[in-house]
């Protein structure tokens, strides 16, 4: 409502008003009464002052509901405001005023109060790139654990593009009764190659870490995944490389064995990012990494180790090593027949074309069941990690693989004895 019409109502409730209190007033001073009334006229003057407070209280409330200060007027002038409450006065400070109430455009402001954005938060960043909700520890499966190793590949992949690495292995085989403890073997694999390509690139090397010390889980399988692609990605940071991989989709079905040959596949890529393929160094430093997860063996069991490898003449060739790798995975299996475990099946190698990736695929079985032999017999302490070799032979590669077929015999002998 306009302001004129306003006006006019607050006028003719003042002239009502008037004409209601003309004739007390009048009366009152044309006829004066005497000292004896003066108590009827208190009286009077109370009850004049009383009706005078109610139409002036009337008159107000004329004014107030609509004069331009009422909470309809403020809602039309102010969106920003609270309808249910009157406007702030146009005297007030209107920081005070946008602080206390802020509407929706100021509270979209830097310097506006705070604002509850609960709702907001939780709906998806559609420009992010697209990433893995992974399950929690308690729900990962092998198909989690297999998409990781998927998008593992994929990484490699990219370096391999970047660095101009041409060709590409053989799809390693499926390797039937793989369980999960070889797959963290293998993993351990991985990641030593990762470290030997950050050394490469003159990079501070990742840890390679240990075999675990109890059984292990599908979440351990996959931490151990992610943290390699994470390595992979610090190669990528380091030679500014900006591709990211699409990643890969989660699958149901999926085994330990499937999951092992997608490593065993992002192994074989890795040696043309090293440089080089497994060399007899790389074996023999394995070989001591067994011999010493051996020696915690042999000690909770309470018997001694031979120590030193013996004398092999003449040279020998890679096949001649695998073969002995066998004997050592069958031995192994024995020992644990012998301590009343569930032991594990025969494993099947391929002894035609055998190259040394191939003989370090089939010494992992052995550290693998080495370390199912230690969960067995609640032995806490890990062993070490990788060790140095360096102007090493396949012939000394074949003494140590005939030192640990020795002292699994000891210690098969020390099992059956205390059986």
């Amino acid at each position: 409502m306009t302001a004129r019409p306003r006006m006019a109502l607050a006028l003719l409730a003042l002239a009502l008003s008037a004409c209601l209190f003309a004739a007390p007033v009048e009366a009152q001073t044309a006829s004066p009464q005497a000292a004896g009334d003066q108590a009827e006229e208190a009286a009077r003057s109370a009850t004049q002052d009383d009706e005078e407070g109610f139409w002036e209280g009337i008159v107000s409330s004329f004014v107030d509901f609509f004069g331009g200060d009422s909470g309809e007027a403020g809602a039309e002038e102010e969106p920003g405001g609270n309808p249910d409450k009157p406007a702030r006065e146009k005297s007030g400070t209107a920081a005070d005023g946008d602080a206390r109430n802020p509407g929706p455009e100021e509270a979209r402001k830097p310097g506006a109060a705070a604002v509850s954005t609960e709702v907001v938060s939780r709906q998806p960043n559609r420009h992010r790139s697209p990433q893995h909700s992974e399950a929690g520890g308690g729900d990962i499966t092998p198909g989690h654990v297999h998409r990781a190793t998927a998008d593992l590949v994929s990484e490699i992949g990219i370096l391999r593009k970047a660095m101009n690495v041409d060709g590409s292995p053989d799809k390693a085989p499926v390797l039937e009764h793989r369980s999960q403890v070889h797959v963290y073997a293998k993993s351990l694999e991985v990641m030593e190659k990762t470290a030997r390509l950050q050394r490469r690139l003159g990079m501070i090397p990742a840890d390679v870490g240990h075999m675990p010390v109890g059984p292990v889980s599908q979440d351990d399988l996959h931490r151990g995944v992610r943290a390699i692609i994470e390595e992979l990605r610090r190669v990528k940071r380091q030679m500014v490389v900006n591709e990211e991989i699409e990643p890969a989709p989660l699958a149901d079905g999926k085994t330990s064995s499937l999951v092992y040959r997608n490593l065993a596949h992002a192994s074989l890529l890795l040696d043309g990012l090293v440089g080089r393929p497994t060399s007899a160094n790389d074996l023999y430093r394995h070989m001591l990494r067994i011999h010493h997860e051996m020696l915690l063996v042999a000690a909770e069991l309470g018997v001694s180790l031979d120590l030193d490898p013996p004398t092999v003449e003449g040279g020998k060739e890679t096949v001649a090593v695998a073969q002995q790798v066998v004997r050592a995975a069958n031995k192994v299996i024995n020992l644990q027949s012998s301590l009343g475990m569930d032991a594990s099946r025969p494993p099947r190698f391929a002894l035609e074309e055998v190259t040394p990736a191939d003989v370090f695929d089939a010494t992992n079985f052995l550290l693998a069941e080495l370390a199912r032999i230690k969960a067995h017999l609640d032995v806490r302490l890990p062993g070490k990690g990788p060790l140095e070799a360096r102007n090493k032979t396949t012939a000394d590669v074949f003494a140590r693989v005939l030192l640990v077929i020795r002292n699994l015999d000891i210690m098969s002998n020390a099992a059956e004895g205390a059986g």
